[in-house]
């Protein structure tokens, strides 16, 4: 890692492991003596062994079975290591080790939580008087009154950034000479996690192109370290810390507290055995990664990081077009993973050839993204909002049209691995997001394009957004190596676990309607829509299929014709009393200037398509028929339902506050089942 850059990629996680691995020490942010507290609670529980009656041992990997035969050992616990490293008195009981994952999370929320509103403060103190719209704003001003501030705050965030790469530097070595000495050594190493926070949030504040959540997770190892010290030099107690670190710092950084445990499952426990998995590091992980995340919600709010725009599929014959975008996802990342490695040993070299002090990189960082944000404004870190724009494109005016995007998302990729190589300190799952959705929108917009041109007047192509939001999935597995995390993470971010299963109409309809015959009257009609309290009644032929619909708006056009229409005398023939419902009901629809068949849905139709239909008709109710299994006569259907318009959106309704719900329980019952269980 160069210059202390944070980074949530699984490499550096497995290289922290190792490190600890070959004797070093880990990096504290607390010297050892204001660990005492809970010392003292480790070492007194060891006293009595009633606690645990489990003895805690664990198979070393092949690859250490030659180490040194040589452990310190103190008065409190002996620690044998003849081909396999097994725990005695030493090690701590299980109520010490689940009190300890809920100490990490609630110290790992707090800390990420003032992480994010040192962001915030900094972002908001930068960009003074600039509307909270994202970088939508800067494409409709004029350039010429927002280049400084677009140019230059990239640029300060790059010259502070790089002025505290030289402390640490300088730290880094007063830390080398002081090394002989122990509690000198744990007051400099406790430093170093605290000034890497600041330039992450320095770094986000002033909008360079990197993301909030690898410092999230660096803050976490830095907590799970200092926490480490308690575990007497025992490698797989600090290997489940870390892991515990790991998944509270995604849980508490995007508020997904199952995204955190299978982050820290495939960047920390998957590469190791296991056997090597020391007991209740599983219950550590959750404990920590549920109340880290409960506690971040609690300060930071619980609104999902951007909102999920309707969309559905089409057809099967869509599903080649999702490989084909997962394909190109994946050759984006490795071109952008390339970059970044490019770009890291461009600057490396620069300053080695011409000796540049410690702040010119970061700088010229700055200055790059700033130059790109001149012309692609989209590229600046501004939270989720820039995403939330890709995904309502084509929705909103200020959203990024398709040939926008994708400049938009090539200067997202250069400007990341711009920003990343130079020394700025940031992730890159939310830059990866973003990078994923803007391709994911090209893709889907080209291939609707390409299909209706193909197939003129037939929509077999979903809307890009569904495409935007694989795209997000695709390009963060790809990024970051983690696949499981990737598809968990949206879901949690979007708060939306049916993402794939959209609201349909048959969720909102309603089966409760009023069939009348063609040979019934007007007067009777209403008497039994009266009666059964219903807004409007189904016509049916004799063979009880759908022939037409009857409302008050129907007759009241025909009272509205019988008054104005001089040319037909007062007769029966337009008498309510005598009229049958067959002159009077809407049979069909006028579309541009053709007579077309009733308008009708089906129960699988999206609820998104019913509603834009009925506004865009005018319509108050629509009627809902068999989309299969039925014998067909011309046009005409099986009744199923009737769908109205207010229904939608209580149903819609339901369904947030339902979420809301299940969200909110399942947080809670994970931390029942966890404590319950032990």
């Amino acid at each position: 890692m160069v210059r202390g850059e944070s980074s949530d990629q699984m490499h550096l996680l497995r290289s922290n492991i190792h490190k600890h691995e070959n004797g070093d020490e880990l990096e504290s942010p607390l010297p050892n003596k204001n660990n005492t507290g809970v010392v003292d609670l480790l070492k007194h529980s060891r006293l009595d062994k009633g606690f645990s009656s489990r003895r805690l041992s664990f198979k070393r990997l092949d690859r250490y079975r030659d180490r040194d035969n040589h452990h310190d050992h103190d008065h409190h616990g002996t620690y044998l290591v003849d081909g396999s490293d097994e725990l005695g008195d030493g090690a701590p009981p299980e109520w010490a080790l689940l009190l300890i994952g809920c100490l990490l999370g609630l110290a790992f929320g707090l800390l990420v939580a003032a992480f994010n509103k040192g962001v915030h403060v900094i972002h908001e103190w930068a960009w003074a008087g600039t509307p909270n719209e994202g970088a939508a704003w800067l494409r409709s001003q004029k350039l010429a009154d927002t280049w400084h501030r677009i140019l230059l705050i990239p640029v300060a965030g790059g010259v502070i950034v790089g002025m505290m790469h030289g402390l640490l530097e300088v730290l880094s070595q007063i830390r080398q000479s002081s090394s002989s000495q122990q509690q000198g050594f744990d007051l400099v190493a406790g430093v170093f996690p605290r000034i890497k926070a600041i330039q992450a949030a320095i770094t986000l504040g002033t909008g360079c192109s990197l993301g909030p959540e690898g410092p999230s997770v660096d803050i976490g190892k830095s907590c799970a370290n200092g926490f480490s010290l308690t575990m007497e030099n025992n490698r797989e107690r600090r290997i489940a810390l870390v892991a515990a670190g790991a998944a509270s710092g995604i849980s508490s950084g995007f508020n997904a507290a199952v995204a955190g445990c299978f982050f820290a499952i495939e960047t920390v426990l998957r590469p190791l055995r296991a056997e090597n998995s020391p007991p209740f590091t599983t219950a550590m992980i959750i404990l920590a990664s549920v109340i880290s995340s409960t506690v971040s919600s609690a300060l930071l709010g619980t609104e999902p990081a951007f909102t999920v725009p309707s969309y559905d599929l089409k057809s099967a014959a869509e599903l080649p077009l999702y490989l084909i975008l997962g394909m190109l996802c994946g050759i984006v990342s490795v071109v952008f993973t390339r970059l970044v490695s490019w770009f890291t040993k461009a600057f490396e070299f620069i300053k080695e050839k011409y000796g540049l002090p410690a702040v010119i990189c970061p700088t010229l960082g700055g200055l790059g993204a700033g130059m790109i944000a001149l012309k692609y404004p989209g590229i600046l870190y501004w939270g989720f909002t820039n995403v939330n724009e890709i995904l309502h494109t084509g929705k909103t005016l200020s959203a990024p049209g398709i040939w926008l995007l994708t400049q938009l998302a090539a200067a997202k990729v250069v400007a990341t691995a711009l920003c990343k190589g130079s020394g700025l300190v940031g992730g890159l799952y939310a830059p990866s997001l973003m990078m994923g959705a803007a391709v994911g929108a090209v893709f889907g917009g080209s291939a609707a394009k390409l299909t209706n041109s193909a197939i003129p007047g037939i929509a077999a192509v979903a809307q890009p957004q569904a495409y935007a939001l694989v795209g997000m999935a695709a390009t963060l597995a790809s990024v970051c190596s983690v696949p499981l995390t990737s598809v968990l993470l949206l879901f949690e971010l979007t708060k939306d676990y049916r993402i794939l299963l959209p609201l349909m109409v048959s969720e909102a309809m309603s089966k409760k309607y009023l069939k009348v015959s063609m040979a019934v009257t007007v007067k009777e009609a209403m008497k039994c829509m009266h009666d059964s309290h219903q807004n409007c009644a189904l016509v049916v032929d004799k063979d009880d299929l759908l022939e037409g619909i009857l409302t008050y708006g129907d007759i009241r056009r025909y009272l509205s014709k019988k008054q104005s229409d001089v040319s037909i005398d007062d007769s029966t023939a337009l008498d309510v009393n005598t009229c049958v419902v067959s002159s009077v009901c809407t049979r069909g629809i006028s579309y541009r200037g053709q007579e077309r068949a009733l308008l009708t849905c089906y129960p699988e139709t999206n609820l998104a398509i019913a509603k834009v239909l009925m506004e865009a008709k005018e319509i108050k109710q629509l009627p809902v028929v068999k989309s299969s299994g039925e014998p067909r006569q011309g046009r005409k259907r099986r009744i199923v339902g009737v769908l109205y318009y207010e229904s939608i959106w209580n149903c819609l309704r339901e369904e947030i506050n339902h979420r809301k719900s299940v969200h909110q329980q399942r947080k809670e019952n994970n931390v029942e089942e966890v404590m319950n269980s032990h």
